[in-house]
């Protein structure tokens, strides 16, 4: 009877577990809220988990120069993370640009996250080393 209990507990506890797990982001507004998130509270694995291949790369840099940053700073980004709570997304193609709401004010992010369709149907965030969002292509040509 005792072994009963103790092999109950430990799968209640395992199964408790599991069905606290975190659900797959799927849509661009679950993906930006949960890579804003990450981000917040200085998870540079996962946030590059919600990025393309190229950005994962720049991601898992601003990891190694968050170690650097002080204590107070890396408190206060995990402090604004908390307050983010939505995103909302305009999709052209395969690409969205969404906006994360928000911080302690209640006021949405100031910069828009920009995020790709990839071919396996999930959304990825987007950051070009040049700076330009998917589609910009032909803005710079223009101003060339």
């Amino acid at each position: 009877m005792k072994y009963t209990f103790i092999i109950f507990s430990l799968l209640l506890t395992c199964g408790c577990h599991w069905l606290k797990s975190e659900k797959e982001a799927i849509t661009p507004e679950e993906v930006a809220v949960a890579f804003s998130k990450a981000i917040g509270n200085l998870d540079y694995s996962k946030a590059a988990y919600y990025s393309e291949k190229e950005t994962a790369k720049l991601i898992e840099t601003m990891g190694y120069l968050a170690d650097a940053m002080p204590r107070e700073k890396k408190l206060e980004a995990q402090e604004k993370a908390k307050f983010i709570q939505a995103a909302t997304c305009s999709i052209t193609g395969n690409v969205a640009n969404c906006n994360v709401c928000c911080d302690e004010n209640g006021v949405n992010s100031p910069e828009a996250i920009t995020l790709r369709l990839q071919d396996n149907g999930k959304w990825r965030v987007f950051i070009d080393k040049s700076g330009n969002a998917p589609g910009d292509d032909e803005a710079a040509t223009e101003e060339e």
